[in-house]
């Protein structure tokens, strides 16, 4: 229990960016200077000699940091399921406070994938730098629209009766040649090869 508590508190340090409670900081960068890897990732040397970090991939902006703890704030579970995780969220300071193993727990395992999921589903939804919130807003607004409107067409591919790329092979007799079930049609043209009965030997 101790482990996920460690290993969730590390995973909110790094994607808050919460200074002290991240792995990756000034000596992590300076160990990828001396291996010579990711140098998109390598800190900045001022003039006045002190380092400045470049902003990491997995890092949160401002506004993702707000709809994080926003959500982790409003979310309500169900009794003995977790403790209330909104007296432990800081919207000022966009932390997390005094969070206990087991929530930890539910933290990292129930809500943070859903959580991030969300976050990055809002932000394919985001065009307009200077209003955020109504661009995200109109964004998914349209597309829970074309959704609804598109369920009551007939006889047209949409997203939602569109079969899949690898919903299984099409030629029955390529299909007979696989010795197990397989999915997926095979990229570029076929050949089957008959092997004789030595060849069979050998391969066997």
């Amino acid at each position: 229990m101790h482990i996920k508590k460690n290993v969730c508190e590390n995973i909110i340090g790094i994607i808050l960016n919460v200074d002290g409670k991240s792995k990756d900081n000034i000596q992590s960068q300076l160990d990828l200077v001396d291996i010579g890897i990711q140098c998109d990732l390598h800190p900045q040397v001022l003039p006045n000699g002190k380092y400045r970090l470049p902003p990491f991939i997995f890092a949160m902006s401002k506004e993702e940091k707000e709809v994080f703890c926003m959500v982790l704030k409003d979310i309500k579970v169900s009794d003995m399921y977790a403790s209330n995780m909104s007296r432990c969220v800081s919207l000022k300071d966009r932390r997390l406070y005094s969070l206990k193993s087991h929530d930890y727990r539910i933290l990292m395992q129930d809500l943070l994938p859903v959580i991030l999921w969300f976050l990055y589903k809002l932000k394919s939804y985001y065009h307009n730098k200077r209003y955020p919130e109504g661009s995200i807003a109109e964004g998914y607004l349209a597309e829970e629209c074309m959704t609804f409107c598109s369920r009551y067409l007939e006889d047209v591919e949409i997203r939602l009766n569109r079969s899949s790329r690898n919903a299984g092979l099409t030629d029955h007799n390529l299909a007979e040649t696989y010795l197990f079930q397989s999915y997926g049609e095979p990229i570029g043209k076929v050949e089957i090869a008959e092997l004789d009965d030595r060849s069979w030997v050998q391969a066997h």
